[in-house]
């Protein structure tokens, strides 16, 4: 295999330890000086969603022309019953405070809206002061069909939806953190006689973010900590274990800093960077170590067994790193700008991780290892058992490619069944504080997002013309017909209305009309957690009532829930042509590496089969494709190459042992130190189980599921492969 200059590299350092060390140190100390004022946390899921197609163009176009939806802050106040007039009047109270609230432009609540034939907001209109509370609600409910949009029929759960003054022209603009606590603070003044709660895309994206802050300071610790306990089990020494933990410490470290400098925000995907560069890291120095156990006792000193180490060893580091960042270029296939950003911060981290590793390991043997002490090499108990197994298996070579190539085939039409989906739950915990608030919304009959019918002026006249009324008439009967029914009026507002509401400071229902007077917006609650498909499911029915209603004119549906919908499972399978163009360049790299075309394209089916294996289990549970699925496998199959190039490497490297046992030695010789990191990478991703956030979680079990497959898969396949051309080898 080719050397690619570590072993010289490692001899340098080596050399000038100390010049290399004080290097290390100023590289470490600088990131950790950019972190704290440099990285960014962002929880916003539909950053995912950015991506330059005509489903987001649309939606751009629609908030530049109405209105920046995706801003409002949805504030939900539950009580016993907003019959009873203490919670009546708190409810109007808190509707008025959180007006005046920094940073708020409007509130839209059931005390804006008018009913058929008033021009005023019917709350407080004297006849509804005539009124019980309960009777006042129950006639807006009857009266002005968007009422239940905003109030459930049991009269106790209702919404106010905040429209945030935007700054500039980006009409990004969120609630800031002084908006928040006063809204929070006016919340705890009204308690327990209403219970007051954010909800919506916006407290969906903060729950994430802070999801992501605890994540970094819980997984990174712990997965250290695991992987350093099992370091110390492995080689029962304090010095091996600190060799294996640095260089992965420091990588991460160097991660984070490059993250802060150049911009690279921690959100829903990268967040597993950092765990895949410590649980990648310490597979790295494990291997390394190994081959140190084994090289030291025939070196003169802890310097030569370094340089030897790095020389036999260093490559195939190198290119399991090369492979994994690989992949990671491969999730940018997607185009969206939080893939972009994965894929730059994950190829550059693994790098980074490698240089750690290249710079670290050495240094750390010779401060740590010049002392005399005991050493041996773990080869005993279970991973004597994996070895066996693996060497005992050589000898049924013709029926191991048979059935391998038979389980490939049934696991390729196992890969062309699975269907893609998404979910915007996958990144909420069902058991979640906001999980719950959405599900007792949506029983209510609520909705916290919203999709919009556009809805093109009848007579191309700007404003509301007898014409137009008619056909939102014609709408409410196709789309509210229940509601439409109850109300026995107007299932919109009429023009009278909407010029007064237009009128008024602020203008609250203007924001349903376009800026050139000449489209107008209905908007539809939708629960923004559904699957996909069932999102797609519930907009093609409204275009086929509205089409059924023969309604002239062309209509659109736009909305970020619409088009997580739409716009995800086409980027999924951008994922998966990202993977292709990832598995053709880590052939390639083999190739190279090995010098040998042939070895590259034998580890090929060993190589998929873990990937596709998953993949099967997938397809078996009746679980689609996610996105985070996706990108979990593309990751998964750049570091389950690794066992294969450490194999490789291995088997070229020269040997005194004979030609008939050559790759038996190779099998044996590489199975513990495979088996150890396999069970060390398990074991450090196994921390992502107690992640706030499911898909960090759903990664974890995916990629462990494909690290053990992958292991399985090199020790008892490969070398199947490998042995038509081992016999080739050995004939005179």
């Amino acid at each position: 295999m080719r050397q690619f200059g570590i072993g010289r590299l490692g001899a340098a350092i080596v050399a000038r330890a100390r010049h290399f060390a004080a290097f290390a140190i100023a590289l470490t100390v600088g990131a950790l000086a950019a972190i704290p004022g440099g990285l960014v946390f962002n929880g916003d899921v539909t950053d995912l969603l950015r991506v330059n197609t005509p489903g987001y163009r649309d939606l751009e176009r629609m908030e530049k022309d109405f209105h920046p939806f995706s801003t409002d802050e949805v504030i939900v106040v539950e009580s016993d019953g907003f019959g009873d007039p203490a919670a009546f009047d708190a409810l109007a109270e808190l509707v008025a405070e959180l007006q005046l609230t920094t940073g708020v432009e409007a509130a839209v609540s059931i005390f804006s809206l008018p009913i058929h034939g008033s021009t005023v907001p019917y709350l407080a209109s004297p006849d509804a002061n005539a009124l019980a509370p309960g009777e006042r609600l129950g006639a807006l409910l009857e009266g002005q069909f968007l009422a239940a949009d905003l109030l459930s029929k049991d009269l106790t759960t209702t919404l106010v939806v905040l429209a945030i003054a935007q700054e500039g022209d980006a009409l990004r603009t969120g609630l800031g953190a002084e908006g928040r606590q006063e809204i929070e603070e006016t919340a705890a003044r009204f308690a327990p006689t209403l219970s007051v709660s954010f909800a919506g895309m916006k407290e969906i994206h903060r729950t994430i973010e802070e999801g992501l802050r605890r994540d970094q300071r819980l997984l990174a610790i712990t997965s250290t900590l695991l992987c350093v306990l099992l370091s110390l089990l492995i080689f029962r020494s304090w010095r091996g274990a600190l060799v294996c933990a640095v260089p992965p410490i420091t990588g991460a470290i160097w991660f984070f800093g490059f993250a802060a400098i150049t911009g690279i925000a921690i959100d829903p995907v990268t967040a597993i960077i950092p765990t895949l560069i410590i649980v990648v890291g310490f597979a790295d120095s494990v291997h390394l170590y190994f081959t140190y156990l084994r090289v030291r006792p025939q070196s003169r000193d802890v310097s030569e067994a370094a340089r030897r180490t790095m020389v036999e060893t260093g490559p195939a580091c190198f290119l399991t790193s090369l492979t994994t960042a690989v992949s990671c270029l491969g999730v940018g296939a997607a185009g969206s700008a939080a893939l972009n950003a994965f894929a730059i911060g994950g190829f550059f981290g693994l790098i980074l991780q490698f240089s750690a590793a290249l710079l670290c390991f050495p240094l750390l043997l010779v401060a740590l290892e010049r002392g005399a002490h005991s050493m041996r090499t773990p080869e005993g108990g279970a991973f004597a058992l994996v070895a066996r197994g693996a060497e005992s298996l050589l000898g049924f070579g013709r029926a191991v490619l048979i059935l391998s190539a038979g389980a490939f085939l049934v696991l390729v039409y196992a890969h062309t069944q699975l269907p893609v989906g998404f979910q915007l739950s996958e990144h909420l915990r069902s058991d979640g504080d906001l999980a719950r608030l959405q599900q007792r919304i949506s029983a209510k009959g609520l909705g916290s997002a919203y999709v919009f019918l556009i809805v093109p002026d009848t007579d191309g006249v700007k404003g509301l013309s007898p014409a137009d009324v008619q056909v939102f008439e014609r709408i409410g009967a196709a789309l509210f017909a229940e509601r439409f029914g109850e109300s026995g009026g107007v299932p919109f507002l009429n023009a009278e209305q909407l010029d007064r509401l237009a009128s008024e400071d602020p203008a609250l229902l203007k924001r349903f009309v376009a800026a050139d007077g000449l489209r107008y917006l209905v908007p539809i609650p939708i629960d923004p957690t559904l699957p996909s498909e069932d999102i797609e499911r519930e907009c093609a029915k409204i275009v086929e009532r509205v089409q059924a209603a023969g309604l002239p004119g062309t209509f659109e549906i736009v909305g970020i829930p619409l088009l997580s919908a739409r716009e995800v499972p086409d980027m999924i399978k951008d994922l998966q042509l990202g993977f292709l163009v990832a598995l053709v360049l880590v052939v390639l790299i083999i190739v190279f590496a090995t010098g040998s075309p042939r070895l590259g394209l034998l580890s090929l089916i060993p190589n998929l089969i873990p990937i596709l294996g998953v993949e099967a289990v997938l397809f078996l549970a009746s679980e689609p494709l996610t996105m985070t699925a996706a990108v979990s496998l593309t990751i998964a199959f750049g570091i389950a190459v690794d066992n294969s190039i450490h194999l490789l490497s291995r088997y070229q490297q020269p040997s005194s042992a004979p030609p008939d046992s050559r790759l038996r030695q190779t099998v044996g010789e590489i199975a513990a130190p495979i088996a150890a990191t396999t069970t060390l990478l398990v074991v450090g991703l196994s921390v992502t189980q107690v992640s706030t956030l499911p898909a960090v979680a759903v990664f974890g079990q995916l990629v462990s599921a494909a690290l053990v497959l992958a292991m399985a898969s090199s020790l008892f396949l490969l070398p199947a492969f490998i042995e038509p051309r081992h016999r080739r080898d050995k004939e005179p």
